[in-house]
């Protein structure tokens, strides 16, 4: 019985994905859509060779020799299938290559203390020297010990001094701060160019654009590691709203889009020591990128007073010491806990860090989202400009997977995703799949994602 749950998991959450690559990508198109406008003129069928190549050619970075007579071997509808289970595919060969790149293991706080500068120690304030009287200072300086001990003093002078005690040792110089770009990209050609997960690296390709981050943007040159490993790959083929809670959660977002700044305004009225001021204050930029960009497409049907909202609800997601640890910490205290409206749904007072899980939760299954991501989905795998039945049978399809459950979907825990160090023994694909360790905060969400899965395991 647990076995059929996980099956069922596992194939609910990847059916949007396997739908429109199965049977939207290298079906024929006579076949599939002869009852579609668009492809009325289509061109005759593929022979077997071209649907080879065509599958190749999309589901990969490139045709590398050998593997056209692997995949027609096997045929195409196993390759696809074979391609959707990554964790199936042996990839040892690609991970003894990243083993050589060190920081692709290391966890936000080691990072930045290999790697960030060292903080100037702070300058001691000199104390004044104490000037003498004229008098008191010419005036010679009268010995008056006694013979013994002008004899000890000659004695000693004469004996040769003791050794000196070692200096401790300097502090390491840290590594170059660079390097921790320079690997994350070296990384990423190495897993295009000898991974044998292919479509999950065009994925995870395909996703890291969608939830874009400039990785020079001070701490974000150290952070990007852990979003890629974190907060990406876990979920690459996963449900999306497991992926939109972890990059909701993620340092190196939070830091890029100012969120962790982003603060309930304060006003203090003036006391006698000190003028009225205010302090804090809500950055919006977060959540508007947040269903621009990363849910509903900018014609999703939010406006401005959703952005203030959704912004008011993600107040306090902030980060501890981003230079220094990078980890995602919630503070109640920038929290706006009063009520909000989002897209006509009512947030209710007092809800603290859970009103930015319903946000999640909200934007997750709205059907805008699902339109937006199929489209994006179908210009990657299909091209620029995708028959627009490809774009609605899919997302369609998304909307309605809740449907094919008999029963509600259950709360699914999010913990989040900061790990320390892996093990040296580990491959960085295997690692990133361990159960995330146990941090002072875990997340709950209100509910299961909508869009692309309604099983939970049980």
């Amino acid at each position: 019985m647990k076995n059929l749950s996980k099956t069922r998991v596992m194939f609910v959450a990847r059916i949007c994905l396997s739908l429109m690559i199965g049977t939207l990508i290298v079906a024929e198109p006579c076949a599939a859509f002869a009852s579609v406008p668009e492809f009325n003129d289509a061109k005759p069928a593929l022979t077997s060779d071209q649907r080879v190549s065509q599958a190749l050619l999309r589901l990969s970075f490139g045709v590398r020799p050998g593997d056209f007579d692997s995949v027609k071997k096997i045929g195409v509808a196993r390759y696809i299938e074979q391609q959707l289970d990554p964790d199936s595919i042996d990839d040892a060969a690609l991970d003894k290559r990243l083993a050589k790149l060190p920081t692709l293991m290391l966890s936000n706080p080691t990072m930045a203390e290999q790697y960030n500068p060292p903080k100037p120690p702070p300058t001691p304030t000199p104390s004044p020297t104490p000037v003498k009287s004229n008098a008191v200072a010419d005036a010679p300086k009268m010995d008056t010990a006694s013979p013994m001990m002008n004899s000890t003093r000659m004695t000693a002078a004469a004996s040769p001094s003791p050794t000196p005690a070692a200096k401790p040792s300097p502090t390491p110089v840290p590594k170059n701060p660079g390097m921790v770009v320079t690997e994350l990209q070296r990384a990423k050609l190495l897993r295009a160019v000898y991974s044998e997960r292919q479509l999950y690296e065009v994925v995870v390709d395909f996703l890291e654009n969608h939830f874009s981050i400039f990785a020079n943007k001070d701490a974000d040159r150290l952070l990007l590691t852990g979003f890629d490993r974190d907060s990406i790959r876990p979920f690459a083929l996963g449900r999306f709203r497991d992926l939109l809670g972890a990059t909701a959660h993620s340092p190196a977002m939070l830091f890029y889009l100012d969120n962790w700044q982003s603060s309930v305004l304060r006003e203090y009225p003036a006391t006698k020591d000190k003028p009225a001021r205010k302090s804090g204050g809500i950055n919006e930029n977060y959540a508007r990128e947040l269903m621009e960009l990363h849910t509903l497409g900018v014609d999703g049907g939010y406006t401005q007073k959703d952005v203030q909202e959704v912004a008011r609800c993600f107040t306090g997601w902030t980060i501890r010491k981003p230079n220094d640890e990078g980890i995602f910490y919630y503070n109640p205290v920038q929290h706006d806990n009063g009520e909000k409206i989002v897209l006509g749904t009512r947030i209710a007072a007092g809800g603290g860090i859970g009103d930015a899980e319903k946000v999640l939760d909200i934007l997750a299954k709205h059907p805008s989202t699902a339109r937006f991501i199929a489209t994006k989905l179908a210009r990657r795998f299909i091209g620029d400009d995708p028959p627009k039945a490809v774009i609605e049978r899919t997302a369609r399809s998304a909307r309605h997977l809740r449907a094919l459950s008999n029963r509600p979907s259950s709360p699914a825990r999010l913990r989040i995703r900061q790990r320390s160090d892996r093990p040296s023994n580990l491959s960085p694909h295997r690692s990133a799949r361990l159960p995330p360790k146990r941090t002072p905060i875990d997340q709950f969400s209100t509910g299961s994602p909508e869009w692309d899965s309604r099983f939970t395991a049980t």
